[in-house]
């Protein structure tokens, strides 16, 4: 009787996500409409947001090589006459009582432009947002990859949970007929009260585990909702339609992009102390009131400028180049640390299909054998030949054995799931 017991309890507590085992039209959504609707979610929205992003750092990091214009204004007072630009000695002559340009107060107004001729830095700031911007789009493909294989891995729970259900809802069934039998039995005097009460205290357990089934449905129900914004009431079929095509790993492949960018920006530190050139210029014009004759006055004042600029020395650049080569170095241990884990998982997936097809087959010969058994063991304690813990092991049985089936059908649904992800393969078309 314990082992009985234990063995039910033990069902009921490992079962966390069970996939079907074969389509079942429900009429409900299809997995399709699941995948779609998750697009519009927030985390998937995000991801979309962070590529917009990073697609507008890199048009960021090209606005720097383009001509800056300014429109600029001001007014200037001094404490005494001041010229409003350069003033050449045969510009005018105050003798014959021309107006001087100079006044106490000059406003000045026009255009200022500013145009890089040649700045390194700033063509690696632009190779740099150009490779966060493809691993951004990398990154966006995996958050899909990952949304699909959550509401897939969530799906297949509530198949097992549903499935599991059906199966207690049986069990208690055939308990139910033993009772009514044992009813008779006890009521006869043939049979101790204390063997229906051993079964029905199993049923008990099994309405307990009904009650504890239900519960997990209404938390999955809950995370496929906030996967998918759809309200469901029972899971939707699901299909093997094609298998998991290898490829590079996408989360090797945005790691490989952190390396890069960290060292476009290592470069970039360090270019700082490269010459850089650039053109400036200025379209001026100055007004103001004549000091001698207090009349207005007004002069035009143009400028253009090629300028050449080599640092020499500034600290700060050197401190931020080392700790760019320090967060490149460990960028490129992720990298490696990254890469062995992929590596050893993919591996392990390969060793793991073949030995999880071998457990399936053996657990359906289990569940075929364990039903015989209990066909034969019900005839036998129908007639009295068996005991009634001997008939509730074999009940247990079964169940044990329809776990073990469910359980390797989870585990090569899972690591399907889970190649899917690491080969960043959407699952729609793969699974329907």
């Amino acid at each position: 009787m314990r082992r009985s017991m234990l063995c039910m309890l033990l069902l009921g507590l490992f079962v966390g996500g069970i996939a079907p085992a074969q389509t079942i039209d429900t009429g409900r959504p299809t997995l399709a409409d699941l995948f779609q609707q998750a697009r519009s979610r927030p985390d998937i929205q995000d991801a979309e947001l962070a590529t917009a992003e990073a697609s507008a750092a890199q048009e960021q990091a090209a606005a720097g090589l383009y001509p800056k214009v300014f429109g600029i204004g001001r007014v200037e007072s001094y404490n005494s006459p001041t010229n409003l630009r350069p003033l050449p000695p045969t510009e005018v002559n105050p003798a014959k009582g021309e107006a001087v340009p100079f006044s106490d107060t000059i406003t000045r107004y026009g255009l200022v432009f500013q145009m890089p001729l040649y700045v390194q830095p700033l063509y690696t700031l632009s190779r740099k947002t150009a490779v966060l911007l493809e691993k951004a789009n990398i990154q966006r493909q995996i958050e899909l990859v990952r949304k699909e294989a959550a509401i897939v891995s969530l799906n297949s729970s509530l198949y097992a949970l549903e499935g599991l259900e059906a199966a207690l809802l049986s069990r208690e069934k055939s308990l139910q007929e033993t009772l009514k039998t044992l009813r008779i039995r006890v009521d006869s005097g043939k049979t101790p009260e204390s063997e229906w009460m051993k079964v029905d205290r199993l049923i008990l357990d099994i309405q307990r585990q009904r009650v504890d089934v239900e519960r997990r449905k209404s938390q999955v129900f809950r995370d496929l909702f906030q996967h998918t914004g759809v309200t469901l009431t029972g899971s939707v079929p699901m299909t093997l339609v094609s298998s998991i095509r290898t490829a590079p790993y996408p989360a090797l492949l945005a790691a490989g992009k952190d390396v890069d960018a960290a060292r476009f920006e290592a470069r970039r530190v360090r270019e700082q102390f490269y010459p850089s050139l650039s053109i400036e210029g200025s379209l001026l014009e100055n007004d103001g009131t004549a000091y001698n004759t207090d009349t207005h006055v007004h002069r035009s004042y143009d400028s253009v400028a090629v300028m050449l600029k080599l640092p020499l020395f500034e600290k700060e650049i050197w401190s931020a180049g080392r700790v760019a080569e320090i967060r490149e170095a460990r960028s490129r241990q992720g990298y490696e640390k990254l890469r062995i884990e992929l590596e050893a998982l993919d591996a392990e997936l390969e060793r793991r299909f073949p030995l999880l097809d071998s457990a399936l087959r053996l657990a359906e010969q289990s569940v075929t054998r364990a039903g015989e058994l209990l066909d034969i063991a019900r005839v036998a304690y129908s007639v009295e030949r068996m005991t009634t813990e001997e008939y509730l092991r074999y009940e247990a049985d079964v169940l044990s054995a329809e776990a073990e089936r469910c359980r390797s059908i989870d585990d090569r649904w899972q690591a399907l799931a889970q190649k899917a992800v690491l080969y960043g393969q959407l699952l729609e078309g793969i699974i329907q």
